[in-house]
């Protein structure tokens, strides 16, 4: 999956938020993505983690920056709470909201995605 930003002013992410609040801990997501420029792909790719506990939508894979793009290549949730929890991950950009996924996730579980394999439950 590729996010990109343009100078029209369109960018994109991925958010990612619950259906209600945790009870005890919150849900651990990582994500790894590679920066593509003009020049080329950067190397190492980069990551980023997030912890998430309530209904606001958190960035889990950043808007790239004008004029480059983000190639998403892994993305990690772990629902680290005592209960189940509905996670939802949505593609955002300045055009529209797309609901990717809505999965629940029990306590201990893990929904993962990558570039190779798609998404699946651990």
């Amino acid at each position: 999956m590729y996010l990109s930003a343009d100078t029209s002013s369109i960018s994109e992410r991925i958010n990612i938020y619950l259906s209600g609040a945790v009870v005890t801990n919150s849900v651990q997501c990582v994500s790894s993505y590679q920066i593509i420029t003009s020049a080329g792909m950067t190397l190492p790719q980069s990551s980023k983690v997030i912890l998430v506990s309530g209904t606001t939508p958190v960035c889990l894979v950043p808007d790239p920056s004008t004029g480059s793009i983000n190639q998403i290549t892994f993305i990690s949730i772990y629902n680290n709470d005592t209960a189940t929890v509905t996670v939802n991950v949505q593609f955002t950009s300045t055009v529209s909201d797309i609901l990717l996924c809505k999965r629940n996730l029990l306590a201990g579980e893990t929904l993962q995605w990558s570039r190779e394999t798609g998404v699946g439950d651990i």
